[in-house]
């Protein structure tokens, strides 16, 4: 059942990520719909210690990765207008996040009640 709901759901997400995000910028960061999706559903306990990390971590490797096959990436002027700024969006974006997908959680899989 959640395969029926994850996978539209996820692919509507990359689409509005792709179409609507650039136009909700702080100074060079966007929101990671996906990402905030993914880690809100798979981790519905704790999502705000929990996106910082994997927020942090997903745009600190794809900085590294760039810096190796592009030399001209400056860390520092990366991490102050893209990953701060990324990682404060999706923040802010998984108290919501988390939200819905604790109760759309409990619509697909309520809980069962003993006569």
């Amino acid at each position: 059942m959640s395969y029926i709901v994850g996978i539209p759901l996820l692919s509507l997400l990359a689409i509005l990520q792709s179409v609507l995000m650039g136009y909700f910028q702080l100074l060079d960061g966007r929101a990671d719909l996906v990402l905030v999706a993914v880690v809100a559903w798979s981790l519905m306990l704790m999502p705000l210690g929990v996106m910082l990390v994997a927020s942090l971590t997903y745009h600190i490797l794809s900085t590294l990765v760039a810096m190796i096959l592009v030399q001209d990436v400056s860390f520092a002027y990366t991490f102050r207008r893209i990953i701060l700024p990324s990682t404060f969006l999706n923040v802010i974006i998984a108290l919501p996040a988390s939200q819905l997908a604790s109760a759309l959680h409990y619509r697909l899989y309520p809980q069962e009640v003993e006569l």
